[in-house]
């Protein structure tokens, strides 16, 4: 979809058009052994306005579903989606809860997976503003294998916050890769192939690409 025909807030037209550019043009999400293919079932994470819904659209996804917790974001993104049948968009926010732990506002790969009869999922964008790491450290070695590619923006900022070790409560210890360096263990344990790219120069954000 080109540009013009978002939906979007207006005081937030230039992180619009840096978003459009690196989606569609820069292939941020579409790198190395991570890149949506004809066919694949999607979830967009952080789905902002639906731009990368969008993106992987035209890369011939079958179905994508595009979770977004904030008010304004989601309206747009409804407004910009909801002619698409292949795009279902979420009200919520990407949480580790385990399943059995549902709220109605807060979504993880497993809610999306069982709500959709989905035993797999080939594409899994994540942009969720430092909660990436929370995420993947409390998520299930079997949640992660059962997605094929992830792309991934990691705030590198955000490393240093208190965040807990699954299941044993312990805190890292503040160092600021740590965060970052056990969660690309946990991909490799689990049998994918990395990279790990400074994409934004003069930003502390990179991505992490990850496929098998």
């Amino acid at each position: 979809m080109e540009l013009s025909k978002f939906k979007y807030p207006v005081e937030q037209v230039g992180v619009v058009e840096d978003f459009y550019r690196e989606i569609f043009f820069e292939k941020e999400y579409d790198r190395y052994g991570s890149k949506v293919e004809p066919g694949d079932v999607v979830i967009d994470f952080g789905a902002f306005v639906g731009m990368f819904s969008h993106f992987a659209l035209t890369k011939g996804a079958k179905h994508v579903y595009a979770v977004e917790g904030e008010k304004s974001h989601y309206e747009c993104l409804e407004a910009n989606t909801r002619d698409f049948q292949n795009i279902t968009a979420y009200h919520g926010w990407v949480s580790d809860r385990r399943n059995g732990e549902v709220n109605p506002g807060l979504y993880n790969v497993e809610r999306i997976m069982d709500e959709n009869n989905l035993a797999t999922v080939d594409y899994l964008k994540m942009d969720i503003e430092g909660h990436e790491f929370t995420s993947l450290i409390n998520m299930s070695d079997e949640t992660m294998r059962r997605v094929r590619k992830w792309g991934i923006e990691v705030h590198l900022n955000w490393s240093e916050d208190r965040t807990c070790w699954e299941k044993t409560g312990v805190d890292f210890d503040g160092h600021r890769a740590s965060k970052l360096l056990h969660v690309m263990e946990r991909f490799t344990r689990n049998g994918f192939s990395l990279a790990y790219e400074h994409i934004h120069k003069g930003y502390d954000i990179v991505m992490l690409y990850a496929w098998k």
